[in-house]
């Protein structure tokens, strides 16, 4: 369905929507007055962090053949090592 949504309205147009959505989420979680509001906003954080397959779905369609494995494997490394050093050194 997410997939059919990025191409029916652009997958940059989508991805930047989600990322949008994202940061609402962040900013709706420090903000956060009780836990049951933490969990919604943490929610739409979920939600919107679905979208992750739009950056492989552009690097497929900008890339030449033969670098789309590189191309989407430095993605998936990125959203690897983000995802590690964020949750292990939250001081950074």
């Amino acid at each position: 369905m997410l997939g059919k949504l990025g191409d029916q309205y652009g997958k940059e147009r989508f991805l930047l929507v989600s990322l949008g959505v994202f940061f609402l989420g962040c900013v709706g979680s420090i903000f956060a007055w009780n836990i049951w509001s933490l969990i919604a906003f943490r929610a739409v954080q979920a939600s919107a962090a679905r979208c992750s397959r739009s950056p492989s779905a552009i690097v497929y369609d900008e890339f030449p053949r033969e670098k789309v494995g590189s191309g989407v494997g430095m993605v998936s490394a990125m959203l690897g090592i983000g995802g590690g050093w964020g949750s292990c050194c939250p001081a950074c």
